[in-house]
């Protein structure tokens, strides 16, 4: 059995737009890129500051450890 394949032609793509119109949009694109990249490095640099504190370190340590006794617990169970 032959498999037919359709060709779809999109009068609106890339190739056919002028560099006018699509310039633009790739300016807007880079921008909206660099905007969110600067505040995801600055909320990554202020959530750095807070789980660099003592007690934030201690919990997640504290909550890892317990997340792990757990797994570990519930792997010895279901072994026979």
């Amino acid at each position: 059995m032959a498999h037919s394949h359709a060709t779809v032609s999109c009068p609106t793509s890339p190739a056919a737009a002028p560099v006018w119109q699509v310039l633009p949009l790739a300016l807007s694109h880079a921008l909206l890129s660099l905007a969110y990249l600067t505040l995801l490095v600055a909320g990554l640099h202020r959530a750095r500051r807070v789980f660099a504190r003592r007690g934030v370190r201690r919990a997640l340590d504290t909550g890892t450890g317990l997340a792990l006794l757990g797994f570990g617990t519930r792997l010895a169970a279901e072994s026979p």
